[in-house]
């Protein structure tokens, strides 16, 4: 007797041979490059998402292994090099800084017509006006 699950979701590739070992069915498709590009960017924010509910310093560690596994098959996918990547993330912090000294914003205030208004204008769901 089995029971059916909605998956709908990337798993990794020698997950499904040991499932199937233990007695698990699984109905697949091959993903084309669009959907499996979808595929790929729905799994990192999957991972990322547990990283957020994760409790202890072991299940942060055990998500971010999830996530760097994201990112590597999206960097393969997109010929996206890891040195290309650290050398953007080190310019990106010469310039604008990291994460590191907890300055969390809670409102900003930008001149009306400037670049940085614009840059928030232009997702008013992830960065909404308020009075």
């Amino acid at each position: 007797q089995y029971r059916k699950f909605l998956q709908d979701r990337l798993y990794r590739d020698k997950r499904i041979a040991m499932l199937e070992a233990a007695g698990s069915r699984f109905i697949m498709q091959e993903l084309s490059d669009v959907a499996y590009d979808a595929a790929l960017k729905q799994k990192l924010q999957e991972e990322c998402e547990e990283v957020v509910n994760a409790k202890s310093k072991k299940e942060i560690i055990e998500e971010m292994t999830d996530v760097f596994e994201a990112i590597d098959a999206l960097c393969a996918f997109h010929k996206i090099a890891k040195e290309d990547i650290v050398a953007a993330q080190k310019k990106k912090r010469e310039n604008a800084g990291g994460f590191y000294e907890r300055k969390f914003v809670k409102t900003v205030e930008h001149p009306t017509g400037s670049a940085a208004e614009a840059r928030l204008l232009e997702d008013p769901k992830k960065h909404p006006e308020i009075s």
